[in-house]
């Protein structure tokens, strides 16, 4: 049975918590302790606690009953050392992106991170969102702004010579145009889509 090695936990840490395979330092209040920050840990479950000073020097059964994270996950096997977690962190960061794992679609207005949303809405309109900073939240989707995809002016001015060359009415031209305007940010260097 693996231990978890407690000196390397940030001080205010009680446990591990686990969501998927992701694992992570938890404190009183249920945050979550990831790349160097505390955040919210919605969806997240104890699973290891750390043991009070008298059962550490002890070693009462009430210790060795308590459950550490290499009972927690199934396989692979999983030793809980700073550097693993760390690495856990990093990856929830955003540094390396998950298989599967969707592109920022939003812009959080207040503070200008790119995210995902996740969930929802749920009863109250709020959504299940991941930050790029690998932080979990849940906020109601006006506190959100989509992130729309860019064209250039030089891209925007040949689909218009491109609709009036094939016979397009001018009307018509308008129209797509400005959906165009509508669906996209316009700027002056290569697009993103």
């Amino acid at each position: 049975m693996n231990k978890i090695n407690w000196k390397l936990a940030p001080e205010s840490a009680i446990g591990v918590a686990q969501r998927g395979q992701q694992l992570a330092f938890v404190d009183n209040d249920r945050n979550i302790f990831l790349d160097g920050h505390w955040g919210i840990s919605m969806g997240w479950e104890l699973v290891a606690k750390r043991p009070t000073f008298a059962e550490s020097i002890t070693k009462t059964p009430q210790l060795e009953q308590t459950k550490t994270v290499a009972d927690a996950v199934e396989k692979p096997r999983f030793k809980a050392t700073r550097e693993n977690l760390e690495k856990i962190a990093k990856d929830a960061k955003g540094d390396f992106v998950e298989v599967g794992e969707p592109e920022w679609t939003h812009e959080i207005r207040a503070t200008k991170e790119y995210c995902y949303i996740s969930e929802g809405p749920n009863d109250s309109g709020q959504v299940f969102i991941k930050t790029n900073k690998g932080i979990w939240d849940c906020l109601y989707v006006e506190q959100l702004k989509p992130i729309k995809p860019t064209i250039t002016k030089s891209d925007l001015a040949d689909f218009v010579i491109e609709k009036l060359n094939d016979g397009t009415h001018q009307d018509a031209v308008c129209y797509l145009l400005q959906q165009k305007l509508d669906q996209h940010e316009v700027i002056e260097g290569p697009a993103n889509d």
